[in-house]
């Protein structure tokens, strides 16, 4: 080996070296915690899949029920409400000529001591009830919910609009990213701007 080469391969491990270090610092000195929960932000994501559109919604608990822990039954109650509220096919459009219908929903809570998983199905109205759910481990509790809709023509998915801040009035706002037949799209939605375009 010249001592060129000896030489390149002595800075490039040198380098490395410092760059494994480096990010053993940051990571050490850095929360666990990437996506912190802020109460009256939620996140949306989405995908188009052929002739569907996936969606995936997580909110802080907060913002859909005004309280973070189950601690009795009416607490239960408005829970169940706020799932089946989320499952609503009103609650998100597509763009008109897409010509998209709402196929599958599915809402879950990360409760301690009620995990509920609820889906409803949009062909055939059946009710399916699991024990899916999440609870951060900052004792924070979010509520996710994943829909399909079925569309004619995603080639002409522009838009997707919500009521999401009508119906669950302590929402702010939603980071929305995703991918479409055109691109990726990064956005946010907010109560007086509830859609994104791409």
């Amino acid at each position: 080996m010249s001592p060129f080469t000896k030489l390149a391969v002595g800075i490039a491990w040198g380098a490395l070296s410092l760059t494994v270090s480096a990010q053993e610092t940051a990571a050490h000195d850095t929360p666990r915690h990437v996506d912190a929960h802020v109460h009256g932000h939620g996140e949306l994501n989405f995908a188009v899949e052929g002739s569907e559109v996936h969606l995936e919604l997580k909110m802080p608990a907060n913002d859909v029920l005004g309280f973070e822990s189950i601690t009795n039954d009416n607490q239960r109650h408005q829970l169940h409400e706020a799932l089946e509220k989320l499952e609503a096919s009103s609650l998100w459009s597509m763009s008109p000529a897409a010509s998209c219908k709402l196929i599958s929903a599915k809402a879950t809570s990360g409760s301690e001591d009620h995990d509920h998983g609820h889906e409803k199905n949009h062909h055939n109205d059946h009710d399916e009830h699991g024990h899916e759910g999440h609870k951060d481990e900052g004792g924070h509790m979010d509520i996710s919910a994943t829909y399909v809709f079925e569309c004619g023509k995603t080639s002409e998915l522009d838009t997707i609009s919500t009521s999401i801040f009508e119906v669950f009035e302590r929402s702010q706002s939603l980071s929305v990213q995703g991918f479409t037949q055109k691109g990726q799209a990064a956005a946010e939605m907010t109560k007086s701007k509830p859609e994104v375009r791409f």
